[in-house]
């Protein structure tokens, strides 16, 4: 089993967007074959931070996960509108 955790952070002008990119990527994820969860959160606090928890059943589901169009186009825009990203994997 593999977790990640993703922080991403990002500027008020710009969160709706990533919220956005966010809602339709974990939509996609969510249905993928060993996928075990796939949930984002906003920093109760920090209205800048959001995280995404996931949860892949071993690295050749992740592997095809992060091959899918979902990931390769979605995760891209999240970054260039992101202040920063840090990834995380158990």
């Amino acid at each position: 089993m593999i977790n990640i955790f993703v922080t991403i952070n990002v500027t008020a002008d710009k969160r709706a967007k990533v919220l956005e990119l966010l809602a339709e990527l974990a939509a996609a994820s969510q249905k993928e074959n060993g996928n075990l969860r796939y949930q984002y959160y906003l920093h109760p606090t920090d209205p800048a931070q959001i995280v995404i928890c996931e949860r892949w059943e071993n690295a050749a589901v992740l592997a095809a996960h992060e091959a899918t169009k979902h990931f390769t186009t979605l995760l891209p825009q999240i970054g260039d509108l992101a202040s920063s990203v840090d990834i995380d994997k158990f």
